[in-house]
Formats: C-alpha cells, structure tokens, sequence
C-alpha cells in the first residue's frame, strides 16, 4: 500500500523467499538470489559455530588443561574402542578408526590427540596383564620370502617408488632363500608418521651391494621429508669408499643429529649385517653379530616428526633382506639379568652343573618367550 513503512529488520522472517532483501547502500536495489543465498549461509554458519562452542562449554568434551596451556583437543575424544575416537563435525560427533583403511596397530591418544602406536588390540591382549602392553612390540617384518615387498606383520603392500627398479629374486644366499632387489628404488612406510620409537628400540636389516665402487654416500634407511621442519631424528648411511657405516640420531635432547661411525671389516658386495639398539641412552651397532661400536653421545627420547620411514633410495644397487624395527624391550638384557641371577645363586660343583642346564634351558624359554611377543605383535 502507498505510504505504509517498512517493517524493522529485527522483525521480519528469517527464511528466504519470504521478504525482499535490500542492499545497505541502495534501498531501491534488491539483493540478488545468488547475494541472499551465501547472506543466509553465513547467518547458519554463524549460528552452527556459536552451538558448537556452547556444547562444547557445557561438558559435551571435557576441556584439558595442562601446564597452564590452552585447552586443547576439544573437538576430540576417545572411545570405548582403544582404536576409534570421534571427531565433533557439523553439529555431531563422527566416527574415526585409527586403523582406516587397513589395520596398522595404532590406538587413539587423547592427551597427544592423534592416533599413537599401541600395543595390537587384536593379537596382543592375550599377552597384557592389568593393561600393561607386551615388553616388545614389532613395528616393521619386511622379509621377501614370500615374494612379495610388504609388512609381514600387518599383511600391507608398502609404497615401493620406483618400483621398475624394485623386485623380488632368489638368493640362495640370504634368510629364507629371497632377498629384495633395489635399483634406484625405495621403500616408504607411511604409518611412521608422528609416532616415536622411544628410547628403547632395535632397527637391524642386512644389505649387500651391487658390483663396484660407488663415491657418493648410501642412504639405508631414514625418516626425512619436505614436511620435517626440524630434519630427520634417524639417518643409517654407508660411505662404499671409506667403508664407514653411519647412525646419526635426533632426541628431545638435541637440536641436530649426532653421529657415530662404524668401520666395515667386509667388502660392500656381500652381505653386512646391521644392528641397531638403543637402550638407556646407550647406543649399540653390530655387524654381523658382532659389536663395532657403542655409544653415550645420546640421551632420551628419540625425536619424531611427521614423515613416513624411508628405506634405501636413488644411490642405491643391491639387495635387501631380512628387515626388523621393534620397539622395547629384546631378549638381550633379560638374558643378561638371567645370567647374573644364576651365578649368585651357584653355591657347589655338582649343583653348578645342575643348574647351569636349567639355566641354559630358561633361558632359551625366556629368550624365546620375549620373541614370540614380538612375533605374536605383527
């Protein structure tokens, strides 16, 4: 009708197509259809965000403080399932599986608020008592017997790069007659992301190279990417003209990597045994079996970051076998211990000879025991 005022904006309905919109600038000029869709998208945005923020306030999600931070992992939390947390997404709560789209042993962490490595809910809960995991836990079993390049334990085909350059062959010489062979190529194991070896681990493999003498340095294994503000924490490299084997590590302790060195006794064209144990700050490489050098150059945790683990790379010719990376305990030092308990405990000839036999025999149980841990985790 002429002459009959607008109502105020306060009082008009708040769905579209029921009132014409105007611009502030130009009371003639109504909004177009495309203006008063996103003006009406970002009024529910604004409304679903100030919900979000109100349920979350009310204890929907338990609000952490620690050390006097902020809050955090508020849009976050655990399950019944240790492997699945939910995420608050559009006004609910969704459902995320750490072992999606294929099982990888992880478990959900609500104070880091991310998916950590665990003990393996499926095959491990035998082997736990009052939740404590088992003393040994095995994160990668690359073997190749099976003619195929993938984590044994987990039944995963791995990321071969390169792969024209990557295969499986025979090898009467290697553990379990096959043994991969690498031309340029490398192997990535994307579920290392984010997640710690510790400060016990064992990394062991055995390699050989191809016929010759390389001048540049071999990258065997490490956890480098565009995606590491702070660099790799575990580099394994091999120099063919000063027969040098090189660990480099990274903890929480240290702003770079620390190096140490390991002299090869044995040409690079047969196979080289490599073993890598970190225990109570003390660093151990062996080759072949036998121990080359020990180290106290380090101390804690090992660093982590967000990159996958790398195995070989483009300077690399020559096979590969028989690759171990556990974290924890191994049966070294409960051997050890066992040793050191039998000895005191010894008091005359005929019961030394008795007991040394039941000795020897618990240890071999004890020994065997931890290591079927191990198996039973993959």
């Amino acid at each position: 009708m002429p002459g009959r005022q607008m109502r105020p904006e306060s009082s008009r309905s708040s769905q579209p197509g029921r009132r014409q919109q105007f611009r502030k600038d130009a009371q003639s000029s109504p909004l177009t259809e495309r203006e008063e869709r996103d003006k009406h998208r970002a009024r529910h945005y604004d409304d679903d965000t100030e919900t979000e923020r109100e349920e979350i306030h009310n204890g929907d999600t338990p609000l952490r403080e620690r050390r006097g931070k902020e809050p955090d992992c508020q849009l976050h939390r655990r399950t019944e399932d240790p492997a699945v947390f939910e995420r608050w997404s559009d006004g609910q709560w969704v459902q995320e599986d750490c072992n999606w789209p294929f099982y990888t042993g992880l478990v959900w962490s609500q104070d880091a608020c991310r998916c950590e490595w665990g003990p393996n809910r499926t095959l491990a809960l035998p082997l736990m008592e009052n939740g404590v995991p088992a003393t040994c836990l095995m994160m990668l079993r690359l073997t190749f017997d099976n003619g195929e390049i993938k984590d044994e334990g987990r039944h995963i085909w791995l990321n071969v790069k390169h792969r024209e350059g990557a295969n499986v062959e025979r090898d009467s010489t290697a553990v379990g007659g096959f043994a991969g062979s690498f031309r340029g190529s490398s192997i990535v194991v994307p579920y290392f992301k984010s997640n710690v070896l510790g400060d016990i681990f064992h990394v062991g493999f055995s390699y050989k190279l191809c016929p010759g003498n390389p001048d540049t340095d071999i990258v065997l294994l490490h956890n480098d990417c565009p995606d590491a503000d702070d660099g790799p924490s575990l580099v394994i490299s091999y120099q063919a003209w000063s027969r040098q084997l090189t660990v480099a590590l990274r903890t929480i302790n240290t702003d770079s990597l620390v190096e140490d060195v390991c002299t090869l006794h044995s040409t690079h064209d047969q196979w080289t045994k490599v073993d890598v144990r970190y225990a109570d700050s003390l660093l151990d490489i062996s080759i072949n079996d036998e121990l080359c050098t020990q180290s106290d150059n380090h101390y804690g945790l090992l660093a982590t970051n967000n990159c996958p683990f790398t195995l070989l790379g483009e300077a690399f010719c020559g096979r590969l076998d028989d690759v171990i990376i556990t974290r924890g305990y191994d049966d070294d030092d409960d051997d050890d211990d066992d040793d050191d308990g039998d000895d005191d405990d010894d008091d005359d000839d005929d019961d030394d000879d008795d007991d040394d036999d039941d000795d020897d025999d618990d240890e071999d149980d004890d020994g065997d025991d931890v290591v079927l841990i191990c198996r039973d985790l993959w």
